[in-house]
């Protein structure tokens, strides 16, 4: 029998300890998760919610929510473009983020979006390190380059790993 090496048992274990950190986040979503059952345009959404507290940083406060149809939604702060509707205004309602679809799984930073593609790739926009090579910010989705065959990805407040189906972790 093949064991996984100890490298791989460390990069699973400091992606779990990352996703982990993210979970305090997930509570805070709940209430938006609430919210969003009750509104009839999202009756299909997926219990997926993430949400950015804001920090230090009131213009950084929003939620991004997965719907069962692998389209996303977002509202609340978008200073930054990480609502990803190719504007920086607002938004006190949840608004379909444009050419993004085959999404399985949402993460969110500060101010920062990403969301995973059913084929393993990755999606970003937001302001700061997107993956792409600049901290540019980015008001509208693009595909983070070279990265494919991803299975997981979890935003931390200023870095984001992605875990790929080899068990190798890319972190920017």
């Amino acid at each position: 029998m093949n064991r996984p090496s100890r490298d791989s048992y460390t990069s699973r274990n400091i992606f779990a300890r990352l996703v982990a950190s993210s979970l305090s986040r997930a509570l805070r979503s709940m209430l938006a998760l609430l919210c969003l059952v009750a509104t009839s345009s999202l009756a299909e959404v997926m219990p997926m919610v993430a949400a950015a507290p804001g920090g230090g940083d009131a213009a950084s406060a929003y939620t991004v929510a997965l719907k069962s149809d692998g389209t996303v939604m977002a509202w609340g702060d978008n200073a930054y473009g990480q609502l990803g509707v190719d504007t920086t205004t607002r938004s006190l309602i949840p608004v379909m983020v444009p050419g993004v679809t085959g999404v399985v799984a949402v993460s969110v930073g500060d101010a920062h979006t990403f969301a995973l593609k059913s084929d393993g790739t990755v999606m970003a926009w937001g302001t700061g390190l997107l993956g792409n090579g600049t901290s540019s910010q980015r008001s509208s989705p693009v595909t983070v380059p070279g990265l494919t065959g991803a299975v997981a990805v979890a935003a931390g407040g200023t870095h984001t790993v992605a875990l790929k189906s080899d068990g190798t972790v890319m972190a920017w």
